[in-house]
């Protein structure tokens, strides 16, 4: 069984928004794998990539469809060994959360799916790509309602399995680096990918100052690109995420 933590599945999730919103994705189903390397996402697909580059790559592929979605979430996170919450006031920051069509039993495409970045209250934070405006905000959004959709009542959430207590404290500490990030996680990550010798998009070894340019972003690959050849896939898409993290700081 896969472990990860709430603040690694966070982290995850903010990524891929930031990265959709950087690349112009597009509002849609999408039919590769990795789930949105064809450039479409939606609510279901955010999950799907997330989870994706946390190493969960056994994803259901149905026809031309590829990755998790609201049809078969409930079935996949079961199989996982998701706890599946049915009582909305339980549901908590980290979870994964369905809505069902008002008054339908069966999964279809009508339902949907955020990401919670808070607990449950009147008005939560979360992380939602339902629709090409939102993925254009890039997909958080705070002070919304839980029940923010007169046709859509709550279904389940899901919770996966957690890890230690020691990756739950680095990963809240370190949030994912992307093109444009600012701040000390960037300059940490600076260092070390100066220290592992991954050089810029420049050729040149790293200015630590704490902004995620180009020649960060391309040594971020660098290092990915160095781990897959070592047999650990920490993706291919220049954002340092809780994995990556994982790996530079053990």
């Amino acid at each position: 069984m896969r472990y990860t933590t709430a603040a690694q599945r966070i982290n995850a999730v903010a990524a891929v928004c930031h990265q959709a919103k950087a690349e112009g994705w597009k509002y849609g189903d999408s039919h590769t794998f990795p789930p949105c390397a064809d450039g479409f996402i939606s609510c279901d697909r955010l999950i799907a990539r997330a989870l994706w580059n946390l190493g969960f790559k056994d994803q259901p592929k149905a026809g031309s469809t590829c990755g998790i979605t609201v049809i078969s979430m409930d079935e996949w996170m079961r199989a996982h060994g998701a706890a599946v919450i049915t009582d909305k006031t339980k549901v908590k920051k980290g979870d994964f959360v369905l809505m069902k069509k008002n008054g339908s039993v069966t999964p279809s495409a009508e339902w949907h799916a955020f990401v919670m970045a808070s607990d449950y209250g009147p008005t939560i934070s979360k992380y939602d790509l339902g629709s090409q405006t939102r993925i254009n905000a890039g997909g958080f959004f705070a002070g919304v309602p839980f029940d923010e959709w007169s046709t859509k009542e709550f279904f389940a959430s899901y919770r996966m399995p957690s890890g230690s207590k020691k990756t739950e404290k680095y990963t809240k500490i370190l949030p994912a680096v992307y093109l444009g990030k600012k701040g000390s996680a960037v300059r940490l990550l600076q260092k070390l990918l100066l220290y592992a010798n991954c050089k810029g998009k420049d050729g040149k070894a790293l200015t630590v100052d704490g902004v995620c340019g180009e020649n960060t972003a391309y040594a971020i690959k660098v290092y990915q690109l160095r781990k897959k050849k070592q047999g650990v896939d920490l993706g291919e898409d220049g954002i340092c995420g809780a994995l990556m993290w994982k790996t530079m700081i053990g």
